[in-house]
């Protein structure tokens, strides 16, 4: 029963210490000339929707200001492609797109948050 429970108290002490700590992770994504992200986007008739300003870290010690992204949508197909325009004149990458959109957060008031 002793080892049971130092066991248990070992793992939760693990977990929380990789909640309380987050690593930095690497993931593909799809970068090209501006123009042929456009093209890429308007090819499967998606329409912008939105556009935010953000930062972009580059490196270790790199971070970029004022990063612009777009968030592009077809209604007809539901499709989605979220664009950031790292460099605006030399190139420009999808990092996330798929298919499928909910805008009733209604259905949300009142429940807890959901992450995904």
């Amino acid at each position: 029963m002793k080892i049971l429970i130092i066991t248990m108290f070992l793992v939760i002490g693990y977990v929380g210490d990789l909640l309380a700590n987050p690593v930095w992770a690497e993931k593909p994504v799809q970068c090209a000339h501006p123009d042929e992200v456009h093209e890429r986007i308007l090819a499967d008739d998606a329409q912008l929707l939105m556009e935010m300003s953000g930062v972009a870290r580059m490196n270790e010690q790199e971070w970029i200001d004022d990063v612009p992204y777009g968030v592009y949508y077809n209604p007809e197909t539901e499709q989605w492609f979220v664009v950031e325009y790292v460099q605006l004149d030399e190139y420009a990458c999808i990092i996330a797109l798929g298919e499928g959109v909910n805008f009733d957060v209604d259905e949300y008031i009142g429940e807890e948050k959901k992450y995904y």
